[in-house]
């Protein structure tokens, strides 16, 4: 028996688990349903997503991977439908208005941090994306293009308040 160490073993790691639920309205108003209304709400959470967290090399081992990451997903959902003819009329015009509100936000970290730095590995090019308790899983990136005029100019990693860099 041989021990992979590049990976820690890792007796905590549990199954990925996903709970939703949703609550939908549909009205049809007026003389042949002229005024629809269709209203939907939901709340998702995603629980032990898993993650790979690099590890000190004193540790003997290169990498952790650990589920301890979750989100939180909801959101609200309007469509709005007028049929401004009756149906026996030749001539039909439908007028449709959709709109949506959706959230999606970190809810639990690695160790209890409040904040965590991901490297995320696109196309051989490795993007460190923020993770923050509370706020949009919409990607806060470091990543920049060009020359910075002065070192004030260079994005500061909020963890290690270092300058980040792309490698």
């Amino acid at each position: 028996m041989f021990i992979d160490l590049d990976r820690v073993p890792n007796t905590n790691f549990l199954p990925y688990t996903k709970t939703s639920t949703n609550f939908g309205v549909e009205l049809g108003l007026f003389d042949q349903n002229r005024l629809e209304i269709n209203y939907d709400t939901y709340y998702e959470t995603n629980d032990n997503e898993p993650q790979i967290i690099p590890l000190p090399n004193t540790s003997g081992f290169r990498n952790l991977a650990s589920n301890e990451v979750s989100t939180a997903k909801y959101g609200h959902e309007l469509t709005l439908t007028v049929r401004v003819f009756k149906n026996e009329n030749p001539v039909q015009w439908t007028l449709v208005g959709t709109g949506a509100l959706n959230r999606r936000v970190v809810t639990r970290l690695p160790g209890c941090v409040r904040e965590y730095v991901f490297n995320v590995v696109d196309n051989g090019t490795s993007i460190p994306v923020v993770y923050r308790i509370g706020r949009d899983l919409s990607p806060l990136l470091y990543y920049n293009r060009g020359v910075y005029s002065s070192l004030t100019d260079v994005p500061v990693n909020p963890c290690h308040r270092l300058a980040s860099a792309i490698r």
